[in-house]
């Protein structure tokens, strides 16, 4: 006999802007008690971007030195569900994972795909596959980051039917600001390393005819003078903004003010700017393994392009490019289908995982994904 949930136990790492507003908004659709356990407290270089611990009073937050820790470990009342975000995320939140699935408390996984590619990648995935071995039959429910990773798990030998699409939220700063300059804008906002493709970015754009479009960078790391230069031999250096860090309550706005993000990734796990660039009006392009790739269901919110691949790129920016910056009413329509994954939608899609799941029954579709076309060139 299926009992509801009244306690929600969520393991991590440490507070997250992707999960913090999920569980506040949870505790307020479920009336349940909400509990994050935390491996580590927030670090200052993710506090100076803008992460942040719960708000709500209705989210109870316990770390790792807390001694109400190992009651919850113990916890395994049939009114009790653990979350777990990853199999392999932080060791103390694995430790925990194989103390619960020791037991007789229902539990499920929040997992982004792996990298898949290389030598390491081989490795992830053996890793994934002992995995499914060790815990398979004992997860109720894995929530895996779009398409990516559902194929992950199913892949690794999970059960296909306990397997389902997952995205992470972002805080909601919605905007609908406008530029009257009549020029095209495109902006990138993430880490400045090899994976995140800024370089295929830049190639793309200097393949375009002039003038060049206007990009803005928003963001640091070690590969930032290397890409500087690269702009420059490219001669887009006139082109390129570089904006340096800028903090999650400012995103959004900054965002509104360009007429495409472009987050042309060699793989990311999911990709939250893609969250915060449609809930601010602003249309996506980003290559096909990102996991955000999910919430471009309509041909207002963006497209894809074939990860890796600088002629697609740059074919699909000189597509959108032509069609000229972005209206009023398209934005409108893209802030309105955001909606569909903001916190309190995937809150309330998480609830009804979790009741098909233990009463196995046909899983929700998730509302993120209802006409999804997923276009490539």
């Amino acid at each position: 006999m299926f009992v509801s949930p009244t306690r929600f136990v969520f393991w991590q790492p440490m507070p997250s802007m992707h999960q913090v507003p999920f569980l506040e908004a949870l505790a307020t659709a479920s009336r349940a008690e909400v509990i994050a356990v935390y491996a580590d407290r927030l670090v200052a270089e993710r506090a100076a971007q803008g992460w942040r611990s719960a708000s709500s009073s209705a989210v109870r937050e316990v770390f790792h030195d807390d001694p109400a820790r190992e009651r919850l470990v113990a916890d395994d009342a049939p009114t009790t569900l653990h979350v777990f975000s990853g199999f392999r995320c932080h060791p103390a939140v694995r430790s925990a994972l194989g103390r619960v699935a020791a037991g007789r408390a229902a539990f499920g996984v929040i997992s982004e795909a792996h990298d898949g590619q290389g030598v390491r990648g081989v490795v992830r995935r053996v890793r994934s596959a002992c995995d499914a071995v060790a815990y398979g039959r004992r997860t109720s429910f894995i929530l895996a980051m779009g398409r990516l990773g559902v194929s992950w798990f199913r892949a690794a030998g999970f059960p296909a039917d306990r397997v389902h699409p997952f995205a992470y939220v972002t805080p909601a700063h919605l905007e609908l600001p406008s530029h009257d300059d009549g020029g095209f804008r495109a902006i990138y906002v993430g880490q400045l390393i090899r994976r995140k493709g800024v370089d295929l970015l830049l190639d793309a754009l200097a393949r375009l005819p002039p003038p060049a479009i206007p990009l803005t960078i928003v963001g640091t790391g070690h590969a930032d003078a290397e890409l500087r230069a690269r702009a420059s031999r490219l001669g887009l250096a006139q082109a390129v903004s570089w904006r340096g860090v800028v903090s999650n309550e400012s995103i959004s706005a900054v965002m509104a003010c360009h007429d495409l993000l472009v987050l042309p990734s060699r793989f990311d796990g999911w990709g939250a700017v893609v969250n915060e660039a449609l809930a601010a009006g602003t249309p996506v392009l980003c290559s096909t393994t990102c996991g955000a790739a999910d919430l471009l269901a309509d041909p207002d919110s963006g497209e894809t392009f074939r990860s890796g691949d600088v002629s697609a790129l740059a074919a699909s920016l000189r597509r959108i490019v032509a069609e000229g910056p972005v209206g009023g009413d398209r934005r409108r329509r893209i802030i309105a289908r955001a909606r569909s994954f903001s916190a309190e939608s995937v809150a309330r899609y998480f609830l009804d995982v979790v009741t098909s799941a233990m009463q196995s029954r046909e899983p929700p579709a998730a509302p993120w994904r209802a006409g999804m076309v997923l276009s490539h060139a």
